[in-house]
């Protein structure tokens, strides 16, 4: 597969468009933690990067790379209850490296992504990250808030450059911590929106008590409160994620004669609400869920239990380069392409929370070097005003933005899960209104 690189902030630019189908992501072997002690973070020599455009970072030949290998390190829960999640962020991690190796790695260093499982739990999350504070410039994290936050309070003032796979966390501006993805408070203010340009005025809201169910609460009543009663809540009911009914919350639900619900969790919890609005009958209530849902082996998985309608705040890669244009339309192609290599049917949103972390730091470390610092690092990414990614097209000197992740309420466009077609479509347009 041919990659181009564009002299521009981003690098990397396939020309394939969308194809057929794919297969399942490669599963990547974890390592332990004291294995992860023990291995070499970066064992690469420093070279700069040959490039006129300061932007570009540098500009590789189509040549295969063949200098030693530049590591970056990964912890995701390719196991427990987010491993559907990432499973697929470990695949997307392995196609990115295929993408950067095809055009010269990094600066003629082959990359590799070593990825370790943090079984989905935080605790073992901090065990894996803890060894690589103070080695690794650089450590991608994932794959819901709770595994991500803890490893957040191991970075310094002098790194390492954090980059979390969930959405749900919201970084300070100007920290080495970044989230991928657009934040939560977009995603549901763009659902209010949504709700309310289709005349959704009651809506009823279930969360899980988790962090992440918390954090989504939370910044749904900011949003219906900023809609001057636009769009009201009739009844709202939480649950511990490791139950195995929520009928009792969602009875309540039904009885408040809600125009569609906001279930705000991720992962197994989802089943268990779309199985009790199935029972009770709720299947034809419109459904809004977390875009950490947005997995096409979750639909499938769901397939029997799954609303009429369902949505999720979707990105550009959801909407398809058919309705794109520009420079995003070309990374939603590159990324679609890789991924089918990598033998995923339908690109989602596992793929795609790694998928431009990953990019923005081999941009980094084409443009730096391979002895890239920390600090290096962190200040080529605050830099960055015109980074276009399958998630939208990054501004990290924006400071409108509240958090660490640069990218602004008009790159979530809500997406719907088509039953008949087994893909994403759009729903909406830039920010939850008007048409796609």
């Amino acid at each position: 597969m041919r990659v181009r690189i564009w002299a521009s902030d981003n690098e990397l630019a396939p020309t394939a468009a969308r194809t057929g189908s794919r297969g399942w992501p490669v599963r990547l072997t974890a390592l332990s933690a004291a294995a992860l002690t023990a291995a070499a973070v970066a064992g690469c020599s420093s070279s700069s990067a040959g490039t006129s455009d300061p932007a570009a970072g540098s500009s590789s030949s189509g040549a295969s790379a063949s200098g030693s290998t530049y590591t970056i390190h990964a912890i995701v829960g390719e196991t427990g209850s987010a491993s559907f999640l990432g499973t697929e962020e470990a695949a997307a991690f392995n196609a990115l490296a295929k993408h950067v190796n095809a055009t010269g790695g990094i600066d003629g260093h082959p990359l590799a992504f070593s990825i370790s499982d943090n079984q989905s739990t935080a605790s073992t999350s901090v065990s894996l990250a803890s060894p690589l504070i103070g080695q690794a410039p650089v450590l991608l994290v994932g794959s819901i808030t709770s595994t991500d936050k803890p490893v957040d309070d191991l970075a310094t003032s002098n790194g390492p450059v954090v980059y979390d796979l969930s959405p749900g966390d919201h970084p300070a501006l100007g920290s080495y911590v970044y989230s991928s993805s657009n934040s939560t408070i977009n995603q549901t203010q763009a659902f209010i929106n949504f709700a309310e340009s289709k005349g959704w005025k009651k809506v009823a809201v279930i969360n899980s008590t988790d962090s992440s169910g918390q954090d989504g609460w939370t910044n749904i009543q900011r949003a219906v409160a900023g809609s001057n009663g636009a769009v009201t809540v009739t009844d709202h009911e939480s649950f511990d994620p490791t139950a195995v009914s929520v009928t009792t919350q969602l009875s309540k639900i039904k009885a408040s004669n809600p125009q569609a619900v906001l279930v705000w969790t991720t992962g197994t919890p989802l089943g268990t609400v779309l199985s009790g609005m199935q029972q009770l009958g709720m299947n034809s209530l419109p459904t809004m869920t977390t875009n950490g849902n947005a997995s096409y082996s979750e639909m499938q998985k769901l397939a029997g239990e799954l609303p009429g309608q369902l949505y999720f705040p979707g990105a550009p890669f959801m909407v398809g380069p058919q309705d794109l244009t520009g420079q995003t339309k070309t990374e939603v192609q590159a990324f679609d392409t890789a991924m089918e290599a990598a033998g995923q049917k339908v690109p989602d949103e596992g793929d795609a929370l790694a998928w431009d972390p990953g990019l923005i730091l081999v941009s980094a470390l084409r443009k730096l070097g391979t002895s890239a610092t920390a600090s290096e690092i962190h200040q080529y990414i605050e830099s960055l005003t015109s980074f276009a990614g399958i998630n939208g097209t990054y501004n990290f000197t924006d400071k409108s933005i509240p958090d660490n992740r640069g990218l602004t309420i008009s790159s979530v466009y809500i997406a719907q899960w088509s039953k008949s077609q087994g893909e994403w479509t759009a729903a909406s347009g830039p920010a939850g209104q008007g048409n796609p």
